[in-house]
């Protein structure tokens, strides 16, 4: 039902802008990973779950670029896959969405409309920003509540009311390439600090002084809304003498 709200929201406050120029909105379908208590490595090929999402982009500029996207993964770990945690025997798994807002600095944008005339572009980018995300991570410690020197700690981390809405910064980059004048497509990756040690649900357990990362990466298939009017006169780059006066 939250994602259902969220999802209303970004209809309803990004939709009455969709018919202008220079907006942008796109499909998100990727992964999404995460490192901490119980996966010790950034990117762990065996705990890779699918992730999908969508965005809406603003261009201020040939090279600038804001955006607020909607995405949402699962993070989940297993000791049974890293042998020095195999005794502790804790799972988890974590359906986490998340809402942000980013700016973005794409390389090579300004050749795209360069003199008035749509050019396919091939081009870098990086982004960084600010979001929120939410979910309740669902972890097993029956393995460690059954060895009488573990049960206390595997209990104070079940125990501890963990919060279900954190910060998070994301920053990352990509890649970026016009498929055609509407249609554009971003492969990109990146991470995110979550000021949390509990995405996992374990902290005491593990290293209660490291919080958790996680990570989203993918491809977004952006759509552009109406044509591009970079001196805002009216009249599209396409057709303008002068775009950029």
């Amino acid at each position: 039902m939250r994602k259902a709200h969220v999802f209303l929201f970004f209809l309803l406050f990004w939709g009455p802008f969709l018919q202008s120029q220079d907006w942008e909105g796109g499909v998100f379908l990727g992964f999404s990973n995460y490192q901490g208590d119980v996966v010790p490595s950034v990117i762990s090929i065996r705990e890779l779950s699918p992730a999908y999402g969508i965005m809406i982009r603003r261009n201020l500029s040939s090279n600038f670029t804001v955006r607020g996207s909607l995405i949402s993964g699962k993070l989940r770990g297993d000791d049974e896959n890293y042998p020095r945690h195999q005794a502790r025997g804790i799972q988890f798994e974590h359906q986490l969405t998340e809402v942000s807002f980013l700016a973005e600095y794409e390389f090579f944008g300004y050749r795209r409309f360069r003199h008035g005339r749509f050019r396919k572009t091939f081009s870098p980018y990086v982004f960084a920003g600010v979001g929120v995300n939410f979910g309740t991570p669902s972890t097993d410690f029956s393995v460690m509540k059954q060895k009488p020197t573990q049960a206390e700690i595997a209990l104070e981390d079940e125990n501890t009311r963990i919060s279900t809405i954190r910060p998070a910064i994301p920053v990352g980059g990509g890649l970026k390439m016009d498929l055609n004048r509407k249609l554009v497509l971003a492969v990109e990756g990146g991470l995110r600090t979550s000021f949390s040690d509990y995405l996992d649900g374990v902290s005491q357990a593990g290293n209660p002084k490291g919080n958790d990362w996680y990570a989203f990466g993918g491809a977004t298939l952006f759509i552009r809304f109406g044509d591009r009017d970079y001196d805002q006169d009216g009249i599209p780059d396409i057709e303008d003498d002068c775009p950029e006066i």
